[in-house]
């Protein structure tokens, strides 16, 4: 494989929407004191996932979630749990979810992101850890407002790579 063939570019494309998001994800902002806080990396994870299903999946799911664990300074697996299972679901009905429109898309990245925060809830009570905020179950409804900006940010740059 060439260093500059398409395929190479397009891993590196995936990375550093993966980094991009692991970055805005540890951000501390401040909007609306924290509960608008989306998962960039579940939104990132779930557009690739819909758009290239036959290379991204649970794989890239457990690394992207075991990435947010180490940036997370706590147990590991916590994250990587969650977003494997998100990255199997979101692989699993990218068929169906690439047709729909974009609002109806945002619904279903909605309901997958829930699927995600249940999943860390449940791991957080298995480890007799407190239980999540309100913010974090507020998560789904500020990644879905979020999903169209993912959605035209990563769309054009997807189409190049694989001509």
């Amino acid at each position: 494989m060439l260093l500059g063939s398409s395929q190479s570019r397009s891993v590196w494309l995936v990375a550093f929407s993966f980094l991009v998001a692991a970055c805005l994800d540890i951000l501390p902002v401040g909007w609306l004191r924290g509960y608008f806080q989306p998962d960039w990396v579940a939104l990132v994870l779930i557009y690739w996932c819909i758009h290239d299903p036959d290379r991204y999946g649970a794989g890239i799911g457990w690394l992207s979630g075991l990435l947010m664990d180490l940036l997370d300074y706590g147990i590991l697996g916590k994250y990587a749990l969650g977003k494997t299972v998100l990255g199997f679901l979101a692989n699993k009905i990218s068929l169906r979810l690439r047709v729909y429109p974009l609002w109806q898309q945002c619904l279903g990245v909605a309901v997958l992101i829930f699927v995600d925060v249940i999943v860390h809830a449940l791991v957080r009570f298995l480890l007799e850890q407190p239980t999540l905020s309100i913010a974090r179950w507020l998560t789904p409804l500020s990644s879905m407002v979020m999903w169209p900006l993912v959605v035209v940010i990563l769309t054009p740059r997807a189409r190049t790579r694989r001509y």
